[in-house]
């Protein structure tokens, strides 16, 4: 299951998130953006809110539930949060490439994972799906949900100097 839902945010939510991302000043570098990225133009920075269910620091879930309540709210659920984190990206590259195909949750044991990605802006980065072949235009305030077991990777974009976006692995308490 993949599904794409447009304008997902309202207004007004999407800028504070977005004001929030604009206004962070706390990124760490990654050299390599997962295991299987194949270039030394594949890093990324990344913000931490959640990882492994614990907050990086007081109040660090403010965001990443202010990005999951349209979601829960068409659900009717709740969830459980394992990690949340926006990631920034820097054009480095004039052709698009694959930046590593990769699962966020490779087993999830008795938990069914999934991830959700909000984009801030429009680009022509995408995420592209190993199996179906699908790519996910970067569009701002669009988000994509899928099983955090899939298979895929960033295409990074080559028309904007940064693309930036928000990944939240959840499951269903």
């Amino acid at each position: 299951m993949i599904e794409v839902l447009d304008n997902y945010l309202p207004e007004s939510d999407f800028k504070v998130f977005e004001s929030h991302v604009q206004n962070m000043f706390s990124w760490d570098f990654y050299k390599k953006c997962n295991p299987s990225a194949p270039s030394e133009h594949d890093f990324q920075f990344m913000h931490t809110y959640i990882d492994q269910y614990n907050l990086m620091y007081p109040n660090a879930d403010y965001i990443p539930r202010l990005v999951m309540g349209p979601y829960m709210r068409a659900k009717k659920g709740r969830i459980v949060l394992l990690r949340a984190r926006t990631n920034l990206y820097i054009k480095t590259k004039l052709f698009p490439t694959g930046m590593g195909v990769h699962k966020d949750i490779p087993d999830g044991g008795p938990l069914k994972f999934f991830t959700l990605i909000l984009y801030m802006e429009d680009s022509n980065g995408k995420t592209h799906f190993k199996d179906s072949g699908r790519k996910v235009i970067s569009k701002r305030n669009r988000a994509v949900i899928f099983s955090s077991h899939l298979d895929h990777q960033t295409i990074p974009h080559t028309n904007i100097l940064f693309r930036y976006h928000i990944n939240i692995n959840f499951a269903w308490d």
